[in-house]
C-alpha cells in the first residue's frame, strides 16, 4: 500500500461506508425491496445481500472462520437468499459482526480472492468504493435523495479515473456515462460507474 492512504484512513473509510449502508437501511421502505436499481439485474434486497456477502468474506478472513459460499459471489447466482425476510436486520447484523473483528492491524493480513492474491487493506478500499455506489443504489430505488459522504466521493472518483480500464472490461459496471455540465464530483462519481444521477 506504498504511496496509499495509510491503514486508519482505510478502515476509517469502509467504516464510514457501512454506516451510511446503514442509515439507508433505516430509510428503505417496507415495499421497496423487491423494486429493480439502478443496477439492472438486481433488486435492493440483492443489493443488500451482496454487501453482505462481502462483508462475511471479510469477517472469515480476518476472524479465521470458514468463508461464505462462493455461490453468492459477484457473477454468481443473485444474493438476495442471504438477506432473508428481514433486509434491515440482517444487514445491521452483518456489519456489526464484521466491524467487531476489524482493526488496522487486520489490514495488511495476505488473502487469496478469485481476482488473485491481495490484503485485506487493499481488498476494503475496493470494497469502499463499491459500497458508496450501492448506498446510492439503494435510496435511489426507494425514491430517496440520497447525498453520499463527500470524502468517500472524491476517494471513489480517483479510485475509478486510476481504474478506468478494468471499470471499462470488468463486465461489473454499466458503460461509463458523460454527465451534462457543470456537474458534482457525486454525479461525476456515478456516471463513471455507469449510473444516471440527472
Amino acid at each position: 500500500m506504498a504511496g496509499g492512504p495509510s491503514g486508519e484512513m482505510t478502515l476509517s473509510r469502509y467504516t464510514r461506508s457501512l454506516d451510511q449502508f446503514v442509515r439507508i437501511l433505516d430509510q428503505m421502505p417496507t415495499g421497496a425491496w423487491d423494486a429493480w436499481s439502478p443496477c439492472s439485474e438486481w433488486t435492493a434486497r440483492e443489493i443488500v445481500g451482496h454487501i453482505m456477502w462481502s462483508q462475511q468474506l471479510v469477517h472469515a478472513w480476518v476472524a479465521g472462520t470458514e468463508p461464505p459460499s462462493y455461490r453468492y459471489c459477484p457473477g454468481g447466482d443473485r444474493p438476495g437468499p442471504l438477506v432473508g425476510t428481514d433486509p434491515v436486520a440482517a444487514g445491521k447484523t452483518v456489519q456489526g459482526a464484521c466491524a467487531a473483528v476489524l482493526d488496522r492491524h487486520a489490514l495488511a493480513r495476505d488473502v487469496e480472492t478469485r481476482a488473485g492474491a491481495t490484503t485485506v487493506g487493499a481488498f476494503l478500499a475496493n470494497l469502499t468504493v463499491d459500497n458508496t455506489a450501492h448506498v446510492w443504489d439503494l435510496g435511489t430505488t426507494a425514491g430517496l435523495d440520497v447525498r453520499l459522504d463527500a470524502d468517500l466521493v472524491d476517494n471513489a472518483l480517483r479510485w475509478a479515473k486510476q481504474n478506468e480500464m478494468l471499470v471499462r472490461e470488468s463486465g461489473m459496471f454499466a458503460d461509463v456515462l458523460t454527465p451534462p455540465e457543470p456537474a458534482d464530483a457525486q454525479t461525476r462519481l456515478l456516471a463513471a460507474l455507469g449510473r444516471r444521477a440527472w
